[in-house]
Formats: C-alpha cells, structure tokens, sequence
C-alpha cells in the first residue's frame, strides 16, 4: 500500500505557482496536506501589476476568494479590457472587453490544510 501525499512543493512562484498553490490548497481543504512554494529571493516583482483575463472570476470563485476582500488587500483596480496581439494565427490580434481585475503580488509562505 502506498502512502499518502502530505506535503508539496511547487518550484517556482509567480501567478502559475501561487495560483497552482492557492488551486491545490481548496481542493485538499481538510486533508493532511502541506503546500510550500519556492520562488527566488533574487528576482524582483513585476511592478505593473498583474492582469488577467475573464475567467479569472471562476477560479476566485473556485478557491473560495472574497473578491472585494481580495481587491481591499491588494489594493486591486480594474481595467475593460486587454487587446493580445498576434495571439493566433488566423486573428492579428483579440481584445477582451469584459472587466479584469489588475492586482499587486502578494506573498504567502506555506498553506498548511490540515483541520488538525
């Protein structure tokens, strides 16, 4: 018999590991599960800002997040739109004209899961 996963560890901080992070942390809620992300002292945040496209409201949703809490914590501002460019090879480029939500980096250590 094998045993169980306790502990993870994702190389690499930046949206994907912190939203990779935040994503495996909801699904192993009340498990015996230690998420630990390792991202480089070295590299600097980005100070633009992150933006992201409409979907994003789904996965906030499905990690449980408090948008206007997240928005009030990370000092968050919203744009109508991003326009990609040379995104596909059949359109020049494509613009999104939904809300998105642009948010400063915010760092977390360890997500623990536990409910011991």
């Amino acid at each position: 018999m094998t045993k169980p996963i306790t502990q993870v560890i994702i190389v690499g901080g930046g949206t994907a590991g912190w939203m990779s992070a935040a994503s495996l942390g909801r699904y192993a809620q009340g498990k015996n599960l230690t998420i630990t992300v390792i991202e480089s002292s070295q590299l600097p945040t980005v100070g633009v800002g992150e933006a992201t496209i409409p979907n994003i409201v789904e996965f906030n949703h499905s990690i449980g997040l408090d948008e206007i809490e997240f928005i009030k914590a990370t000092q968050a501002s919203f744009k109508l739109g991003i326009k990609f460019e040379n995104w596909s090879q059949t359109s020049p480029a494509f613009f999104t004209l939904s809300l998105i939500m642009v948010y400063r980096s915010t760092r977390l250590i360890s997500i623990n899961t536990s409910t011991a």
